[in-house]
Parts: C-alpha cells; sequence; structure tokens
C-alpha cells in the first residue's frame, strides 16, 4: 500500500518542477501506479490470503477517491493530481473506476492467471502511455477517423506499451513459477507473445472508440478476456 501512495503522492512533483504539464502528469501517474503495484506482487506468499492483502492498496485508494469525490473528506493533493478540471467530482469517473478495477482484477485473478495482469497492463501501459503518446504526436500521424478525439499515435502507443509491459510480466513471472498457462502447464516464451500481442490489439482497438472514461473499464476486460483464450 505504501508502494501505491507514494507514486500517487510523488508523480506531482513533475508538474510542480515544470517538467511536466498536469496532464501529462496525470497519465504518467496513471502509468506507472498500476504497474509498481503488480511488481510488488511478488513479494506475498502462496497463502489463499494473498490477493486479498494486496488488494488491499488499490481498495484502500478506491475508497478515499469515493470519499473525496463525494466531499465526505478534502484531499486537495489527490484532487490536483488526479483529475483534468481540479474538481473533485471528477474522482468518481474514471478515477474511481481505475482503483475500483485494480482491485478487482486481483481478486478475481491474482498472479496464477496471467488475465489479470495482462488487462492491468493494457490499463496502464496501454491507456497511459496513448494518453501522452497521442498528446505529443498527433501532428504527425494524424486523427483517427472513426473517433477525431484519438489519435494514430495514441493508438501505436496503447498497442506497444500493452506488449511490452504485459510481456515483461509474464515472462518474470512465468519464470518464477507463479504464473501458468490457462489450461495448466507452462507458459512459452512464444504463447507470451503471441498471447499478449492479440490482447494488445484487442485493447488498442478498444482504447480507440469513444468511450470516455469508460475506457478504463473495457481496455482493461477486452484485453483480459482475449488472455483467457490465448494465454
Amino acid at each position: 500500500m505504501f508502494t501505491a501512495v507514494l507514486v500517487v503522492r510523488s508523480t506531482p512533483l513533475l508538474e510542480q518542477h515544470r517538467i511536466m504539464s498536469k496532464s501529462e502528469t496525470r497519465k504518467v501517474t496513471h502509468t506507472a501506479t498500476g504497474l509498481v503495484f503488480m511488481l510488488t506482487w511478488v513479494l506475498y506468499s502462496s497463502s489463499a490470503v494473498a490477493p486479498w492483502l494486496a488488494a488491499l492498496a488499490p481498495g484502500a485508494v478506491t475508497v478515499q477517491v469515493l470519499l473525496v469525490g463525494f466531499g465526505v473528506m478534502k484531499d486537495e493533493k489527490l484532487v490536483q493530481g488526479m483529475t483534468r478540471t481540479g474538481k473533485a467530482s471528477e474522482l468518481l469517473g474514471g478515477p474511481l473506476l481505475y482503483g475500483a478495477i485494480h482491485a478487482l482484477f486481483t481478486v478475481v485473478w491474482w498472479r496464477s492467471s496471467a488475465a489479470g495482469m495482462v488487462g492491468l497492463a493494457a490499463l496502464c501501459a496501454g491507456d497511459g502511455l496513448a494518453g501522452l503518446y497521442g498528446t505529443w504526436y498527433w501532428r504527425e500521424l494524424g486523427r483517427l477517423p472513426h473517433n477525431p478525439d484519438k489519435t494514430w499515435a495514441g493508438t501505436l502507443a496503447c498497442l506497444l506499451g500493452s506488449f511490452f509491459a504485459s510481456s515483461s510480466l509474464l515472462l518474470l513471472f512465468s519464470t518464477l513459477g507463479f504464473t501458468h498457462a490457462a489450461g495448466g502447464g507452462a507458459l512459452t516464451f512464444g504463447r507470451i507473445l503471441r498471447g499478449c500481442a492479440y490482447c494488445s490489439m484487442a485493447a488498442a482497438a478498444v482504447e480507440s472508440m469513444p468511450l470516455g472514461n469508460w475506457d478504463n473499464l473495457w481496455v482493461p476486460l477486452s484485453a483480459a478476456l482475449i488472455a483467457m483464450v490465448e494465454l
């Protein structure tokens, strides 16, 4: 839990020191928080309560987001770090879904299944990097014909970010003996690369759609469902 809170609290320093804009800093938080969180899974035992203990981190942050969003408690740093407009009520959209998906995927799939990791990698590295690179390079590659709010640069970043993050995580966790193929047995290198490619293509296709804040649900879910079949 400390690690997740540290990432959320430290990334706004990028804006304060004028290294990145507020929008870019928010996307860095979106990308880094979940990836760091998943790396901490190696620290847990094989106990049945381990996924529930791990889910306490995103669960606690989600509850805090909910309370601040409804105005029950105040946390200006959280609001400024997680919203576009600086309004607390915005926390009840994308940020709330982000935390809830992390907690849910952790409990449902944990590290024994590829689906949870692949889904969260698509949410963090895929959707997060899509926002960054879409902002930086949209002029070079242009906007998508079916959704002018999204860009080719963002879609490509989502595809590559999802693929490299998910395949790296699966290689790590399968090597350590935590993650196995859906039908049992070991995850081979070829199967990981092929499966992550399919999952990343699905995530990038969904991310390109005009879903608003709901992309925080459908992007990871689409990747996870493909992973259940391919991995």
